[in-house]
């Protein structure tokens, strides 16, 4: 049985294809992909990053269902918790990856998460 949902951030939750610097959106491709954790320097404007349209509906929603709703970015802590804020985001918790020094998809980003939520598993969707 689910109990918790993890929520990425980036072309998820929030839409980055309407985002402007194509460059900088690369360039953080570049640095997620690199086998070598580095940490990426964010611009203050990516706190402003709109949401789609049904995210904070959603994310309330499954809230009400009974579900923790959790978001899990390779944003760091700081830059979730703006992004939320000016979206209207209401997460149960954040999971900072960069705590354990490493971008999705790496699978310890995901074993870590699990282990922060104290669920198992199969009790945890991302």
């Amino acid at each position: 049985m689910i109990k918790v949902i993890g929520f990425d951030l980036f072309g998820t939750l929030v839409d980055l294809a309407g985002y402007s610097d194509r460059r900088e959106i690369e360039r953080y491709g570049e640095v997620i992909r690199n086998p070598t954790w580095e940490p990426f320097r964010w611009e203050p404007y990516w706190e402003r990053i709109p949401e789609f349209p049904d995210s904070g509906e959603g994310i309330a929603k499954l809230q009400m269902d009974g579900y923790r709703v959790v978001c899990m970015s390779n944003a760091p802590f700081p830059l979730a918790m703006a992004i939320a804020s000016s979206n209207g985001f209401c997460w149960d918790g954040i999971i900072p990856l960069e705590a354990i020094r490493m971008y999705k998809p790496n699978p310890k980003c995901y074993e870590f998460a699990v282990g922060l939520c104290q669920v198992s598993p199969q009790e945890f969707l991302m």
